[in-house]
């Protein structure tokens, strides 16, 4: 290939545009479900699609398209990719993925399961994405594309450095999963004397939650602090009003 000045500036030209080139942010850019609808006597039926759009309201995006409604997106931690729920025409529920800027769309494995797919997260190192279910939990590898289903979970929480989850259950004790060795422990916090609320719990670090435990008796709402092994670190009474439902921390 001859070298001419004006191959030498459409390489510098394209070099330029690469180097300026950024991902999105979660920071800078927002992503939301949305279904616009179609004018009266239309035929067609709208559904529920994935928009980007800037922080000011310009530049709306459409990334998703089709017959299907999706919904519950979530931004990868490094921007790049985007995660969430795909529900069919039948009720069948998925979990997908999709570039920032609508392309590469991909099905997860673990989706196709009885139930509904009730939320998707990513762990905070982005390489591994937990699915819940109604009553179970599915976790997935995203480069081996490896799953591991866990039962009778209910909701699920990445610890902040992805070798933790936190598994919550209606049914016996929640337990906390070692996400690389697949090995569980059980977690029983006890707040006087009645069973831990861990469908409302955070993480604080690696070794410690908090979580809303509640006194049938008084409908006293207590802010507790916990280790990984169910020991409780701090207990705090709460000024929430008896006739409302528990505060859920997120």
């Amino acid at each position: 290939m001859k070298i001419t000045p004006s191959l030498c500036f459409a390489l510098a030209s394209l070099l330029a545009i690469l180097a300026c080139a950024r991902s999105a942010r979660a920071d800078r850019d927002i992503v939301y479900a949305a279904r616009y609808y179609l004018p009266p006597g239309s035929s067609e039926t709208s559904h529920f699609h994935l928009y980007r759009i800037n922080p000011d309201g310009s530049g709306k995006t459409q990334i998703t398209f089709g017959d299907a409604d999706d919904e519950n997106p979530r931004w990868s931690p490094d921007g790049r990719k985007i995660l969430f729920i795909r529900t069919d025409q039948l009720a069948a529920s998925a979990a997908c993925i999709v570039n920032a800027h609508g392309s590469g769309l991909a099905t997860l494995p673990g989706s196709g399961q009885d139930g509904r797919l009730a939320d998707c997260r990513w762990s905070p190192n982005g390489r591994s994405a937990l699915l819940t279910w109604d009553n179970s939990a599915t976790l997935v590898n995203l480069a081996s594309r490896q799953e591991r289903r866990l039962t009778n979970a209910t909701a699920a929480y990445w610890s902040p450095d992805s070798k933790k989850c936190y598994i919550a259950s209606t049914q016996g004790a929640d337990r906390i999963l070692d996400c690389a060795t697949g090995k569980s422990s059980d977690v029983k916090v006890q707040t006087y004397g009645m069973p831990f609320d861990g469908q409302k719990v955070v993480w604080l670090d690696s070794q410690a939650l908090a979580g809303i435990g509640s006194k049938l008796d008084s409908g006293d709402v207590f802010l507790t602090t916990f280790d990984i092994k169910g020991k409780i670190i701090r207990k705090t009474l709460c000024q929430w009003p008896h006739s409302k439902a528990a505060p859920y921390l997120g």
